[in-house]
């Protein structure tokens, strides 16, 4: 994992966005938090979730949009889908 952090203590799973000072949201980091979360849920010892950043200032500015300008329509589509699936 590049963009997110996973640790655990206890029966606690700490998901931490690590995608640098700003920490947006693009394609790569929806697919691996849908990566972990499907991890955290499927383990029987995981009891409980907390979302946080390795940023101690804020947790995300939101959308790399830069990023989401530049992707061809397919791929925006994928990403919409994607995030749409992972934060509903």
């Amino acid at each position: 994992m590049e963009t997110i952090l996973v640790e655990y203590q206890d029966t606690v799973g700490i998901i931490k966005l690590n995608r640098g000072v700003t920490n947006t949201i693009n394609l790569q980091l929806v697919e691996e938090f849908q990566e972990v979360l499907q991890e955290i849920e499927s383990d029987p010892n995981t009891h409980s979730l907390v979302i946080t950043s390795t940023i101690d200032k804020f947790f995300s500015i939101g959308f790399d949009i830069p990023n989401l300008f530049d992707l061809p329509q397919d791929e925006f589509e994928i990403f919409y889908h994607a995030f749409n699936f992972t934060f509903r």
